[in-house]
């Protein structure tokens, strides 16, 4: 038995002349490399580091060498909670291919889950409804109560199911394990039944009552290391100079089954269909155990892990395709904070869960609230996990009406931390927020600053003093008791309010290398908003500068005097700006006037200004006047280290920037723009593979946002078709300028059809990407995403604005939108006009958005080939008196019905109005026509025959649409 255990001794060095005869091969078969969505810690990974050893062969002997994981960092692997990532390809063994000693088959790990004596200490946990929270998701949401059993964790299961297999020589032996909580209870019950020691070994810094409680169960205590590594060490040291046996926490084949007993209780307690299983993954050995069964007997059943975002060695080991070591773990939810998951937990994992889902600290407290209003239980962190990643991906994916499962593993948290999660509960549900503001520092700035917070209730203030007199501190005195260290010297330090630490560029790296010497863990937090707020406003202003000056060879001026550059080199001109900032400008300093008259053409949606930059020596010294991109007001920058921007030449080509506007390199590692930046900043990334990308964020957000769309002048259209009737339309026209800033083509369709006139940017994109931008579950059908300009006859009427003259040049026959809130019926009308040659479409201001995903959907594309124009009554009544427009309104109801207000719908009528101007008003089915309808418009209805009294807006207007089309097109 012990020869096949997962975690064996490793055996001496390999000889050095074996080193030459034999070359290394993996315990498992090498993996497809995968590339990280974020740089950091993303860089490639070596595929022979995959395995903890290898195993090298010479003259009949077998050595098994150490090789070192891949150190990464938890931030190289982020996206949006809710999202199912770190999904792999199924890597079932090869027939005929070794598996690792000890590893299971599946039929064995099926029928060692049917036979296992778990019971004996363990109970059948209950499988609750959570009815609160099914209904505020719309699901099924059950809880798998594993905080029940006797040790208040499951962890006792795979303890168990370990140790009873043992011989009683071995038991005699003795155990020892390394734990810092629930593993080392469950050992400890273990043990107790089964009448043998235990030693458990755990950090000093272990709270008392846990080790108190691991004492009263019968075992042997050794408060050992400042961490769960250093404890671990030496119970593995403790085991092989003792003779103990070492009861692994997670990766053991014993240990999986008796874990996978969890899932044999949910397949036999569910009677009906289950659509998920979320499980919390440290380790890997509870979703192992459960996957390794329920896929066996449920395939369709999906076994979803769930990771805090600061301790997710799962999740990067799936999307590497190899263990891999973490730099940094987060220790909130300490029961999964595990830097490398387990060897046989890996290779389960690989082959059988079907992702991992990410959530933060905040929700997890706010789940713990959850299961408190809920069942009155309080669980630990770890044990919430699963709560907050069913939510999350129930929320994210729009779940209705199926059955989940969630697995509340464990309940063993200290009574100290409930203030930390009460703290960040209603943070984690949203109901509370975090704000930070800048003060003047003159008196009665506090007074207004809490009027204009008004009746929102502040629970925590905290200020800083912005100026760089020493005097100006706050203290803090401590004062403990009588100390019994000799030659004891007091003394007190008065540290400067300072803005951080001052760091000169030409000293950074050192440094570095005296924050190394210290030995204490840092966190270089220069790219986060909220510290940089606080900082010299000058910093932002010298990124900026730099980065959106739109001018081949010139560069702002240092200033000694007032910091990297000069605060005052902005200066406004009043030029025409799309979106004005609202009393602030975004790249720092005070904006005063210029009385320079230029006037520059606006690049939707960005403002523009003319900036002041001074001359380098080598260059002319008169000043120059150069353009500046500026985003809308209330918008945020994020500079990364190592971003140039290269001024594009005028005229230039659509491979990078538009004209004039500086290319800034956003790839897939390391994209350099945030999700509040507009598209003409950056140069199109060639390939796009993780959902968290910032443009991919910004593609969901046009689609999902109308206000968004408006103020980016973009939307998104989906599919092939609509995108190429889109570009022949406007190729017809004579356009030469495309309106396709960019397309998204889905990885193996290397179709670019049509597109050749256009050359539009193309960046290939993964097919869960394709999912995201989309927003459709199935992506059979889609080929690209088109990122489009709205077309220039879209727009909002002023009221001053003369529609008759402006907008719609020939308004022979415009078809009138009264109140058509779903976005299908609206598309559908559109795309009728457009088929039946009428002259366009405008909107009354109750009417949906005619580019919102469903609408484009249902127009194909029609909304950007038909002139679409929002506006109100009065605009309409001028058209009406201006060009004599007959008004007619299509009645919802039959002309049947006996009314004497309504004229039906006939040849005769449209052969009368074949020469006259036409309006034709339609409002929805729900509320009919409006008030204003009825007494500008003439009621035209559809006679129909028997019962029938109204037919669906966009079927009657198609016949209407169809009936009074111009005459030429009959």
């Amino acid at each position: 038995m012990e020869s096949q255990t997962i975690a064996r001794r490793l055996l001496p060095p390999l000889p050095a002349r074996a080193t030459a005869a034999a070359a290394p091969r993996t315990a498992f078969s090498p993996q497809r490399f995968r590339p990280t969505s974020t740089g950091g810690g993303g860089a490639r990974l070596p595929p022979l580091v995959a395995s903890a050893v290898t195993t090298q062969r010479e003259a009949g002997a077998t050595y098994i060498v150490a090789t070192p994981l891949a150190r990464v960092s938890v931030d190289s692997l982020q996206y949006e909670s809710g999202v199912l990532g770190a999904i792999t390809e199924r890597t079932r063994p090869a027939a005929g291919e070794e598996r690792p000693n000890g590893a299971l088959t599946p039929m064995e790990y099926l029928t060692n889950v049917l036979s296992s004596r778990v019971y004996d200490v363990a109970i059948e946990s209950p499988l609750q409804l959570a009815p609160k929270l099914s209904e505020r998701l719309g699901v099924n949401l059950w809880l798998k109560r594993e905080d029940l059993q006797p040790v208040f964790s499951f962890k006792l299961r795979g303890a168990y199911n370990m140790m009873v297999k043992l011989s009683r020589k071995q038991l005699d032996k003795g155990v020892i394990c390394s734990s810092a909580g629930n593993h080392a209870q469950g050992v400890a019950l273990a043990a107790q039944k089964l009448h043998c020691d235990a030693v458990i070994v755990m950090p000093v810094t272990t709270p008392e009552i846990k080790w108190r409680s691991v004492e009263r169960l019968g075992a042997t205590v050794v408060l050992k290391g400042d961490s769960y590594d250093e404890a671990q060490t030496y119970a593995k040291q403790r085991a092989e100079q003792e003779g103990h046996t070492f009861i692994h926490p997670f990766d053991h084949p014993d240990v999986i089954t008796g874990q996978g007993t969890i899932g044999m209780e949910i397949v036999r307690q569910l009677t009906g269909p289950l659509h998920a299983i979320f499980v919390p993954v440290g380790g890997g050995g509870l979703i192992a155990g459960i996957a390794a069964y329920v896929k066996r007997v449920c395939p369709e059943v999906k076994i979803i892990g769930v990771e805090p975002s600061d301790a997710n060695a799962m999740a990067l080991s799936l999307h590497h395709g190899q263990r891999i070591m973490l730099e940094h773990v987060g220790g909130f939810a300490d029961g999964v904070a595990v830097k490398v998951v387990g060897e046989e937990t890996f290779r389960l994992c690989r082959e059988l869960v079907d992702g991992v889902v990410l959530v933060s600290r905040d929700s997890i407290c706010a789940s713990i609230k959850d299961m408190f209003e809920e069942k009155r239980s309080i669980l630990e962190p770890a044990g919430a996990l699963s709560l907050a990643g069913a939510e999350a991906y129930c929320k994210y994916y729009g779940l209705k009406g199926t059955n989940v499962v969630a697995i509340t593993s464990g309940a063993n948290m200290n009574f100290d931390r409930l203030r930390l999660v009460t703290e960040l509960a209603d943070v984690g549900r949203k109901r509370e927020a975090v704000l930070a503001t800048i003060l003047p520092e003159e008196r009665g700035s506090f007074k207004t600053f809490c009027k204009l917070v008004g009746s929102m209730n502040i629970t925590e203030f905290k200020y800083r003093y912005d100026s760089r007199r020493e005097d100006a501190l706050v203290l803090y005195r401590q004062m403990g008791g009588r100390s019994n260290v000799q030659d004891e010297l007091l003394c007190r330090f008065i540290f400067p309010e300072r803005p951080g630490i001052q760091v000169p560029k030409e000293d950074m790296q050192e440094f570095k290398h005296r924050a190394q010497d210290l030995g204490y863990e840092y966190t270089y937090e220069m790219t986060d908003e909220s510290y940089r707020l606080l900082m010299h406003r000058n910093v932002d202003a010298a990124l900026a500068l730099s980065i959106y000056v739109v001018a081949a060879g010139f560069k702002p001026r240092r200033s000694p005097a007032s910091g990297p550059f000069d605060s005052h080199c902005l200066r406004k001109s009043p030029i025409h700006a799309t979106h004005p900032p609202k009393g602030r400008n975004l790249i720092g300093g005070e904006l005063v006037e210029s009385k320079s008259k230029d006037r520059i053409d606006v690049i939707n949606p960005v403002s523009v200004y003319l900036c002041r930059v001074y001359p380098t020596e080598v260059e002319a010294e008169e000043e120059r006047m150069v353009a500046v991109m500026v985003m809308p007001a209330g918008a945020r920058l994020r500079v990364h280290s190592g971003v140039s921007a290269v001024p594009s030449s005028a005229g230039s080509g659509r491979g990078g920037g538009r004209r004039g506007v500086p290319e800034i390199d956003g790839t897939d590692q390391d994209s350099s723009w945030s999700s509040s930046l507009s598209p003409p900043f950056l140069r199109w990334p060639a390939r796009i593979t993780s959902a968290s990308n910032p443009f991919v964020k910004h593609c969901v957000k046009l689609r999902l946002s109308s206000s968004y769309r408006r103020s980016c002048g973009s939307a998104l259209v989906v599919g092939l078709t609509p995108i190429l009737e889109i570009c022949r339309f406007q190729q017809l026209k004579g356009d030469d300028d495309s309106m396709v800033d960019c397309l998204l083509l889905l990885d193996g369709a290397d179709t670019l059809r049509g597109f050749h006139h256009f050359s539009a940017p193309v960046v290939h994109v993964s097919p869960i990407v394709m999912k995201k931008v989309s927003g459709m579950q199935s992506i059979d059908s889609i080929e690209a995403i088109a990122l489009m300009r709205l077309p220039g006859t879209f727009l909002n009427l002023e009221e001053n604005d003369e529609i008759c003259q402006r907008w719609f040049p020939s308004s022979h026959r415009l078809l009138v939108l009264d109140g058509i809130q779903d976005p299908g019926n609206l598309g559908t009308l559109i795309r009728s006009a457009m088929a039946f040659k009428w002259d366009g479409a405008f909107l009354l201001p109750s009417c949906c958005d005619p580019f919102n995903e469903k609408a484009l959907r249902a127009s194909r594309g029609a909304s950007f080939q038909l002139p679409v124009v929002s506006g109100t009554w009065s605009h309409l009544m001028t058209l009406k008196t201006k060009k004599k427009v007959k008004m007619l309104a299509g009645h919802p109801g039959s002309s049947a019905d006996g009314s004497n207000t309504t004229r039906s719908l006939s040849h005769e009528l449209a052969e009368s109005l074949a020469g006259e101007p036409l309006c034709l008003v339609l409002g929805s089915e729900g509320h009919g026509l409006s008030k204003q309808t009825v007494q500008a418009c003439e009621l035209v209805s559809i006679p129909m025959a028997g019962g029938f009294e109204s037919l669906n807006v966009s079927v009657a207007g198609g016949i209407f649409l169809f009936m009074l089309q111009p005459e030429a097109c009959r």
